[in-house]
């Protein structure tokens, strides 16, 4: 919960700097215009951050303790591979069952 909320407003503050400016510039109420835009990037910037908690929950429960949900033999960190500041982890079981995330796991 703490990350979420410390995500959430480094978010929003991030996005508020040109949120607010272009809808106090664009509304002839200055005051309106500023709750507008902060409103407007707080909605923004909490939502990114939901949408990355949640996506770092399901890697978490895709990797189920290093253990294949399929098998119950552990996972074996195989290769990486990077694209465009991203990077993708795969582990294989024993079974050769494949696990893709974007999160490096650590037994």
């Amino acid at each position: 919960m703490t990350e979420f909320l410390l995500c959430g407003t480094v978010m929003s503050i991030g996005l508020g700097f040109l949120i607010v400016t272009f809808c106090c510039f664009s509304m002839d109420n200055v005051f309106i215009g500023f709750i507008v835009g902060t409103i407007i990037s707080c909605i923004i910037g909490f939502g990114l951050c939901y949408c990355l908690v949640k996506n770092a929950e399901n890697q978490r429960q895709k990797w189920n303790n290093g253990i294949c949900a399929e098998c119950g033999t552990p996972w074996h960190f195989q290769t990486a591979t990077g694209r465009n500041n991203s990077k993708t982890y795969y582990y294989v079981c024993e079974n050769e069952h494949i696990l893709e995330t974007s999160i490096l796991f650590q037994k």
